[in-house]
């Protein structure tokens, strides 16, 4: 059985330079043998169609609406613009100055497509991968109330003193207070305990 190698540079994808210095991203072998020389249905064993039920698959959705235009097909369209630009240059340098700005408009609408892409799904991951989080809808006041909850203590009235503290160690000595009433053993012998009960009359 023979097989023969044949990449295609449209399966070469474009990445902004700012991500990666790598521009191959997938490759796909297709195996030719004997049968596709011949145009009998059968050469495939049980038949083209059953023996890759993707393709059917891929064909039956292309009429259905969750194929509609969409983003990915928008980033498709685009790698296939620009492998077919950069193989126009590579096959005939003399259209590099008509070819040029086209090639540069590609390549930055891909780059900015690519990159509304990674926010979006930034966003759904809750992935925080800027500074502080800038890509989350309210997350900096979210983390400003945190540090300030961590940070300050709320007013602390002195049970001795009768009145707000307003010092380091009136709000330690309060704290202190606090505590040592709060786990006092109670004192319950001059505590006294009166029933009263209904006289029985006979």
């Amino acid at each position: 059985m023979l097989s023969t190698v044949k990449p295609s540079p449209r399966q070469v994808d474009y990445l902004p330079l700012e991500w990666t210095d790598h521009r191959l991203l997938s490759l796909d072998f297709r195996l030719l043998t004997k049968s596709d020389n011949t145009s009998s249905a059968t050469a495939n064993g049980r038949g083209f169609w059953k023996a890759h039920p993707h393709i059917a698959v891929k064909t039956a959705r292309a009429h259905s609406r969750r194929q509609t235009f969409s983003l990915a097909r928008a980033e498709s369209l685009l790698q296939r613009k620009r492998a077919e630009i950069e193989s126009n240059l590579i096959n005939n340098p003399s259209l590099h100055p008509c070819l040029s700005p086209q090639l540069h408009i590609a390549l930055e609408q891909l780059t900015s497509l690519q990159q509304y892409h990674v926010e979006t799904l930034s966003l759904k991951a809750g992935t925080r991968w800027r500074e502080q989080g800038e890509l989350s809808a309210g997350y900096l006041k979210r983390t400003a109330s945190a540090r300030l909850t961590k940070t300050t203590i709320p007013p602390l009235f002195h049970p001795t003193l009768d009145r707000v503290c307003v010092s380091k160690d009136e709000m330690l000595d309060a704290a202190f207070v606090f505590y040592d009433n709060l786990f006092a053993p109670i004192n319950s012998e001059g505590s006294k305990s009166t029933f009263y009960s209904p006289e029985l009359t006979p």
